[in-house]
């Protein structure tokens, strides 16, 4: 790469010059003298760390923003932790009663079976004495028309 071709960085010597047949290592005479390029390398350096010293700092503001929403999301969830587990007491403690209620009315449900069978019983025998009923209906009436013959 050409030297007129690279980079100018603040503060670097080149090692080479603009004038055409120059040794390599020969400062650059650009009519500025050494004192004047650390000058500007020392400024530029200054400039640098100031920059970065106001991104650290600004970092620290952020982080401490975070850390502050951070605690204070915490502090909610730990409150939201505890409501939740006072509902789940009481979830727990309302389960526990409809364990007892399941239990009572499936012993009322038995009871039920055993009702619905003896009236099915009950039934069974009211027909057959509907069947008798109508037999001894049937029975007068050929009673009757006999005497009536």
């Amino acid at each position: 790469m050409a030297c007129g071709s690279r980079p100018a960085f603040a503060g670097v010597i080149h090692n080479c010059s603009s004038t055409t047949g120059s040794v390599p290592g020969q400062r650059v005479s650009s009519g500025v003298g050494k004192e004047t390029i650390v000058a500007l390398a020392g400024a530029d350096i200054e400039r640098k760390i100031a920059q970065n010293t106001d991104d650290i700092f600004e970092l620290y503001s952020i982080s401490k923003d975070i850390q502050t929403t951070v605690r204070s999301h915490t502090k909610r969830l730990d409150r939201l932790d505890e409501r939740l587990d006072g509902i789940d007491g009481r979830l727990d403690g309302i389960d526990g009663r409809l364990d007892r209620i399941d239990g009572r009315l499936d012993r009322i449900d038995g009871r039920l079976d055993g009702i619905d069978g003896r009236l099915d019983g009950i039934d069974g025998r009211f027909d057959r004495i509907e069947t008798k009923i109508d037999s001894l209906g049937s029975t007068i009436e050929e009673l009757v028309r006999r005497l009536a013959s």
